[in-house]
């Protein structure tokens, strides 16, 4: 009864703060703690250094995007990692507005996420973590299918904005700082990033490439403090894509 509460906290505080997928429109984000271990808290000093070079292999064939029934079949379940209950949040990718500057585009468009370029498919669940330092804390899971190359050229665009955005405007809510951090050793590459605004204690955002499909984990907006995405529980969700 107490973990339906607990999910059920989680979810009306995305359903106030207005969140679709994920991102800066969510505001304050995440759980009690500040203090979990994911491997993508430490800043990314000089940029490109924090974020996870691509793990290249070009005898490999690209991976087909995943379908709707794939992707469901791919989200975590109470069978794959204990200590997290499970929620369906529905994911509609979406017009982005326009970031100033330009650069920082990429950066809001994961978030959204965006239409462009538009996923073959997309699914979301909210994980609520039920122990350890995470305890309380709920994070979003979102799953977007690409061609390969889109998947790629997205967490290209990630990197590379994440050396030179450090603040934009536009969007909700109208002006958010951006601070890279390193990226976890996860998927075929990886980048990690904080956002937040004025008065809002923010949220941390990992993405994910694991060959056609990007995995984006976003702190919920839950609680005063934020709390990373857990290495745990993306290393369970990026095994789970195979």
């Amino acid at each position: 009864m107490r973990r339906s509460a607990a999910l059920g906290a989680v979810l009306a505080a995305f359903l106030l703060a207005g969140c679709g997928g994920g991102g800066t429109d969510a505001g304050a984000s995440a759980g009690p703690k500040a203090s979990a271990t994911t491997g993508a808290g430490q800043d990314g000093q000089d940029g490109q250094s924090g974020q996870g070079k691509p793990k290249t292999d070009p005898g490999k064939p690209a991976a087909p995007p995943l379908t709707d029934a794939q992707l469901s079949t791919a989200l975590l379940n109470l069978a794959d990692i204990s200590g997290y209950m499970f929620q369906d949040w529905p994911v509609s990718p979406r017009d982005s507005l326009k970031t100033s500057p330009a650069d920082c585009q990429p950066i809001y468009d994961i978030n959204i996420p965006s239409k462009t370029p538009a996923p073959k498919a997309a699914k979301g669940q909210i994980a609520l973590s039920m122990m350890g330092e995470t305890n309380g804390s709920g994070f979003t899971i979102v799953l977007l299918s690409y061609e390969q190359s889109d998947a790629e050229k997205l967490l290209g665009n990630l990197r590379t904005a994440l050396e030179k955005c450090t603040a934009f405007e536009g969007g909700v809510p109208s002006r958010t700082t951006v601070k890279p951090l390193k990226a976890p050793d996860a998927g075929d590459e990886a980048v990690a990033f904080h956002l937040s605004s004025a008065g809002s204690a923010g949220s941390y955002f990992t993405v994910v490439r694991r060959g056609s499909t990007a995995a984006l984990f976003i702190t919920a907006p839950y609680d005063k403090k934020p709390v990373e995405p857990p290495k745990e529980l993306i290393d369970a969700q990026v095994k789970k894509l195979g």
